[in-house]
C-alpha cells in the first residue's frame, strides 16, 4: 500500500469497489494555458493535475485535423467534429492542435508511476463525423476504432485497462493484485468496435451523468438527473457550469472557479446530490482543479468510506 496523495485512492482498502469511492475529475484536462490554449479550462499540466491537486479522472476531446494532407487525432475542443478543428485553432490563437498521443503519453504515464492509483479516462470522440475538411471522407467506423485502438496501444494503456460486466466494478485489491488500473470510457457508442469493446466501456453504460444549473452559484439548490436514470454503477456530477464565461459576460459575474470549487461548496454540493439521487456521487469534475482545493473534500469523503466501509453523508 501506497502513501497517500492528495485526491488518491492507492491507500484505501482493498476491500472497498471502484464504485464505492470518490474522484476527482478534471474537466477537459488538455485544455490548459500551459499547453497553449488561450480559451482555457485547465491552467496546470495533467501530470500537476494528478500529483498536486488530486485529479484521477480525465475527460479528453479527440477530433481529426489535416497536418501535410494526413488526418491525424488531435486534442480539440468544439461541436463540429468536420471542421478541421477550425474553432480550436482560433482557440489557440492560430497554433495548430496537439497530437493527442502527446498528452495521453503524459497521462498513462503516471498509471505506470503510480500503479496503485485509479485513474478514470474518458474519451469524447468526434473521430466517426468525416468530412472532406477533416481529411476522413468515406473512412468508416471500423477505420475509426482500429486508429485510436492503435492509438492506445502504443501508449500501452490496454496492458492496464480495467474491464467489468453489467454493474459489477472490481475492488481495488483486485486491480492492484492484476496490475489494472485505468478505467477507459468512450462515447459515443459508435466508436467503439470490435478492438475498443475487448477493454473498453461505453461511457454511460458506465456513469450516469446529472445536469447542472446555468448560474454556477445556484445550481445547489436543485440536481436534476440526465433523463431520471442512476442505475449506473457510478454517478457522475460538475462542479462549474459549463457556460460560466456566458454568464461572466452577460451578467457580469466576477469568474467565481475558486469559490465553486471551494471545498466547503464542494462538500454542500456532494450531500445535496447524495440525497437527491440517493446514490453517492463517484465522479465530482472541476475546471480549473488547482484552484479552491476541491481534492480536500473528496479526501474527507474518501476517509469516511474507508473507515467505515461505506459512505455516511452525516460525517461529512
Amino acid at each position: 500500500m501506497q502513501a497517500k496523495l492528495p485526491g488518491g485512492n492507492g491507500h484505501l482498502s482493498p476491500n472497498l469497489h471502484l464504485n464505492e469511492i470518490a474522484y476527482l475529475g478534471a474537466h477537459n484536462s488538455p485544455m490548459s494555458k500551459c499547453y497553449g490554449w488561450k480559451y482555457t479550462q485547465q491552467n496546470v499540466s495533467i501530470t500537476e493535475q494528478f500529483e498536486k491537486h488530486g485529479a484521477r479522472h480525465f475527460k479528453f476531446p479527440l477530433h481529426w485535423h489535416v497536418e501535410k494532407g494526413v488526418p491525424q487525432i488531435v486534442i480539440a475542443h468544439e461541436g463540429d467534429g468536420g471542421s478541421n478543428c477550425k474553432l480550436s485553432v482560433l482557440q489557440r490563437l492560430f497554433t495548430d492542435p496537439e497530437s493527442a498521443s502527446h498528452r495521453l503519453k503524459e497521462l498513462f504515464n503516471l498509471a505506470y508511476k503510480y500503479p496503485n492509483e485509479i485513474m478514470i479516462v474518458k474519451i469524447e470522440s468526434k473521430l466517426t463525423e468525416h468530412t472532406k475538411e477533416n481529411g476522413t471522407l468515406g473512412q468508416n467506423e471500423s477505420d475509426d476504432d482500429l486508429k485510436l485502438h492503435n492509438l492506445l496501444v502504443e501508449l500501452n494503456a490496454p496492458q492496464r485497462a480495467i474491464t467489468f460486466q453489467d454493474n459489477n466494478p472490481p475492488t481495488l485489491g483486485w486491480c492492484r493484485e492484476n496490475q489494472k488500473n485505468i478505467l477507459i470510457t468512450i462515447e459515443p457508442r459508435g466508436q467503439i468496435g470490435d478492438y475498443l469493446l475487448k477493454y473498453t466501456h461505453y461511457s454511460y453504460d458506465v456513469s450516469c451523468q446529472v445536469n447542472y444549473n446555468l448560474d454556477p452559484l445556484e445550481d445547489v439548490k436543485n440536481g436534476d438527473l440526465l433523463n431520471g436514470k442512476t442505475w449506473n454503477p457510478f454517478l457522475e456530477i460538475h462542479l462549474y457550469a459549463e457556460n460560466a464565461l456566458k454568464q461572466k459576460l452577460k451578467q457580469k459575474l466576477p469568474f467565481v472557479t475558486d469559490k465553486y470549487n471551494d471545498y466547503s461548496h464542494v462538500k454542500k454540493r456532494f450531500k445535496q446530490f447524495n440525497t437527491h439521487c440517493n446514490k453517492m456521487p463517484n465522479f465530482i469534475l472541476a475546471d480549473y482543479v488547482d484552484q479552491g482545493n476541491p481534492s480536500k473534500a473528496i479526501d474527507e469523503v474518501n476517509d469516511i468510506i474507508n473507515k467505515n466501509g461505506c459512505f455516511k453523508p452525516e460525517l461529512l
